[in-house]
């Protein structure tokens, strides 16, 4: 891999890794196939173990953040299933063990914290 290579595969770890930070998930694909030529190219040509190491490094490390990303959106669908399931009653368990549902009623004041 060339010099200029290099430091704009280095560079596109980089803004990868902006990306992840500020939460611009819609930026990923683009990314990926950029960084996908990058690696086909690396492929083709011996690199030395300095560059690997680093861009091991970096890929490691957005790797990281990808999972942190991905176990948040996750998380943000759990809770609004949650809310969702609620909208229209909550489903509680009487005394004798039942499930029964509590209806919410209409017009009712909501509050918010």
């Amino acid at each position: 891999m060339h010099k200029t290579a290099e430091t704009a595969l280095l560079a596109l770890l980089g803004e990868e890794r902006a990306a992840l930070r500020r939460g611009d998930l819609a930026d990923l694909p683009d990314l990926a196939a950029r960084k996908g030529a990058f690696i086909d190219d690396m492929l083709s040509h011996p690199q030395p173990p300095r560059l690997i190491d680093q861009i091991a490094r970096d890929l490691q490390r957005n790797a990281a953040l990808l999972a942190a990303a991905r176990d948040g959106v996750a998380a943000a669908q759990s809770r609004l299933g949650a809310l969702r399931a609620v909208r229209n009653g909550l489903s509680v368990y009487t005394a004798d063990g039942d499930r029964t549902t509590v209806a919410r009623r209409p017009g009712a004041l909501e509050h918010k914290a």
